[in-house]
């Protein structure tokens, strides 16, 4: 395999999860692991914090679905494209 490729393909992963940081970590904090997500929410819910805002359980379900759903697809795929 030819140098430049290689380092494509060793890059590939690592710049996915820069992406998705940049563009959600602001909001979700880079929770795109829902340990990272869920353990502090339920925290800031129980926590007597003067002046604290919501939890916004209403966005909780994403960290924790999406990557199953990722999976399934990722699979999928594979075996379409690769199998």
């Amino acid at each position: 395999m030819r140098p430049r490729a290689q380092a494509r393909r060793i890059l590939h992963r690592p710049l996915i999860i820069v992406v998705i940081g940049n563009s959600l970590g602001g909001p979700t904090g880079y929770a795109i692991n829902p340990a990272r997500d869920l353990g502090p929410r339920i925290a800031h819910a129980i926590l007597p914090i003067k002046g604290k805002g919501g939890s916004d359980w209403g966005y909780s379900w994403v960290p924790v679905v999406g990557p199953i759903i990722g999976a399934i697809v990722g699979t999928v795929l594979y075996y379409l494209i690769l199998a």
